[in-house]
């Protein structure tokens, strides 16, 4: 008998959507965006920005739960441009249309027209952002009145008595550009710093962590199974060893992700005149060069 055909080279799109569900590249699937997206009130005919969509599965999932319109802006540009693609493919190109960040990275036109969003997502990102301060501060601008801003992110245990585990140090070494979380109580200083009013701030490593550890077995099936160009080997690689070092450093007690939703609060963001008011200079000038470092690849 003939041998039987190999299965197709895996991309390293293909693989994630194995790892995480179709048109998705992080954990939590639909499910998880919806979830996320119910904190903020999100109307039919809002607009919403994602400044870390991936391959855009959750912008979509609330997109069509919503009746909002959902833009993302994705600094891997890999993923921008597959998202884009599966976007067109569901007939949500106008709905859920995705970019990929100039390889300046982030500019004032992205965050723009200044309060025109009722909610910026933003998923396991901002840890990898050298101009946090800068970032919230352009988004608050982008915010309208009492708009959301929805964040999952890493933050650090600071209890000062706990030595650094070395599943910590792996973590960061593996993270493209490093790691530098911050602790909670440096997030939330910087969210009062920048007038926004705290509404939940959820430790949901819990509830996170199995679904990476089911994903590392789905990465570990595929694996065993797949037939690997060899020029996405260590791409494919990298990737598995990302997570299960997100995975360690979780379990180790010393990392947590957490659900922060926080809200807009002052100033209005309008003039005298009630129109909206130009975005702030700090702001502007900082997005131009806020940097991304998660997956952004020149």
């Amino acid at each position: 008998a003939p041998e039987p055909e190999p299965p197709p080279p895996l991309t390293r799109v293909d693989l994630l959507q194995k790892l995480w569900g179709d048109g998705f590249s992080l954990p939590g699937g639909a499910d998880f965006a919806l979830r996320l997206a119910g904190s903020a009130r999100i109307s039919k005919g809002d607009s919403c920005l994602d400044l870390a969509p991936g391959l855009g599965g959750g912008m979509r999932a609330v997109a069509q739960a919503t009746n909002a319109r959902m833009t993302g802006i994705e600094t891997d540009r890999e993923l921008a441009q597959a998202a884009i693609a599966l976007s067109d493919a569901a007939g949500m190109s106008e709905s859920a249309p995705i970019k990929p960040v100039s390889f300046d990275g982030l500019d004032t036109e992205d965050f723009g027209p200044a309060g025109g969003y009722a909610a910026v997502f933003m998923r396991e990102a901002m840890f990898a952002v050298e101009g946090r301060h800068e970032m919230l501060a352009a988004i608050h601008t982008a915010l309208r009145e009492d708009g959301s801003l929805l964040l999952t992110d890493f933050v650090i245990d600071s209890s000062p008595d706990r030595p650094i585990s070395q599943a910590l140090a792996h973590w960061r070494a593996a993270e493209a550009d490093g790691a530098d979380p911050w602790t909670e109580l440096e997030y939330r200083e910087a969210l009062e710093a920048r007038h926004y009013d705290v509404e939940r701030f959820d430790d949901i490593t819990s509830k996170y962590l199995p679904l990476v550890k089911e994903g590392l077995r789905r990465f570990h099936d595929c694996l065993k199974n797949a037939k690997l160009p060899p020029e996405t080997v260590s791409i494919l690689m990298r990737e598995g060893n990302l997570w299960l070092a997100r995975s360690q450093a979780l379990e180790s007690g010393h990392l947590s992700v957490v659900l922060i939703h926080a809200r807009r609060a002052s100033p209005s963001g309008r003039d005298a005149t009630g129109e909206i008011a130009d975005m702030p200079e700090d702001a502007a000038a900082a997005t131009d060069d806020i940097a991304m470092d998660r997956g952004h690849e020149e």
